[in-house]
């Protein structure tokens, strides 16, 4: 599977189906609209994209794509194997070693693009609801102020974020 990947042309139309499903539903759903748009202009290009991806990049994808972009982006450094269930952790080691002997590289994640919208913005929409989000730039993780920020964001939302 990691690095041969099947992607059977009989899945496709069937998975395709349901992703354009999904992402027509994000119209139903306020709150992941609202919380799409933030993402969209908060974030720098590529990290604002929605993980549902778009009508026309879904309907345009081809098998050949897949197959590419994974082999293009499954590496094996930072890759964490992970197995679960009754087994013996020696012989799956075992197999694995020799299942990715000769895989070789890494992905290179891509920085952030140009600098993002940002700012005030409002979407209207027919629904009755009301979302409101703010969203600002955490310190990262080993910073003194990491655990403080988690504390407020918390208070804040309820235990929400």
């Amino acid at each position: 599977m990691v690095r041969q990947p099947m992607f059977d042309p009989g899945a496709i139309e069937p998975t395709r189906d349901l992703a354009l499903q999904a992402l027509e539903s994000i119209k139903d759903d306020p709150s992941t609209l609202a919380a799409l748009e933030a993402k969209r202009r908060h974030f720098a290009p590529p990290h604002n994209r929605s993980p549902h991806g778009t009508r026309e990049g879904l309907e345009r994808i081809t098998r050949n794509d897949l197959v590419e972009g994974w082999s293009l982006r499954a590496r094996p450094v930072g890759s964490i194997p992970a197995v679960a269930g009754a087994v013996d952790p020696e012989a799956v080691a075992t197999k694995l070693e020799s299942l990715l002997a000769g895989w070789t590289g890494a992905f290179e994640t891509p920085g952030p693009g140009q600098a993002p919208t940002r700012g005030y913005s409002h979407l209207s929409d027919k629904s009755h609801q009301v979302q409101i989000l703010v969203l600002h730039d955490a310190p990262r993780e080993p910073d003194d102020d990491s655990l403080l920020e988690k504390l407020v964001v918390n208070v804040l939302s309820g235990g929400m974020a």
